[in-house]
């Protein structure tokens, strides 16, 4: 389902939104170039969370970033998902954790991996189940990007990640 389509070549506006979520444009367009037609597939359901829901946001239809919003029983170590060589579709490049955002978080050269408490009821294959954390991965495509964007990846992650939450039915 695609939530908004814009082309920037034809408007230098960048979207304000991304994936249900407020965010700045000045955070959101580095990590979007290069400009082109911009598109989103989301499909997560804030309402009613499953387990796992993604989005993902493409530049003239190569993926250029990946979300992954997560809700779980118990705490988990962003670190230990995000590190190369764990069995996970969440392993970053060089990821280092930071301080001052979610409960944990780290951040590496192509995404960011932030976790912090969110009670929620979910739907699982098992029927109903009470959450009391909540995830969310991100990743930035290197095919687009190729360089580092850690410290572009770090600044809209701050900005990202609360107004997530807020947009969430935690209790």
């Amino acid at each position: 389902m695609i939530i908004w389509r814009t082309t920037w070549a034809a408007s230098p506006e960048t979207p304000k939104s991304l994936c249900g979520t407020p965010v700045s444009t000045k955070l959101s367009e580095p990590l979007l170039d290069p400009r082109g037609d911009v598109t989103e597939s989301n499909r997560v359901n804030r309402s009613k969370p499953t387990i796992g829901e993604y989005c993902f946001i493409r530049v003239d239809g190569k993926e250029a970033i990946e979300f992954e919003f997560s809700w779980h029983a118990g705490t988990i170590d962003p670190l230990k998902y995000a590190s190369p060589g764990h069995e996970s579709t969440t392993t970053l490049q060089s990821p280092r954790r930071i301080q001052g955002l979610g409960t944990r978080a780290v951040v590496g050269d192509d995404g960011a991996f932030v976790t912090a408490p969110c009670k929620s009821s979910i739907d699982s294959s098992d029927g109903p189940k009470e959450t009391d954390e909540f995830s969310l991965f991100m990743r930035v495509s290197r095919d687009i990007h190729g360089a580092d964007h850690r410290e572009s990846i770090e600044k809209f992650m701050r900005t990202y990640f609360p107004a997530a939450i807020e947009t969430l039915n935690c209790a």
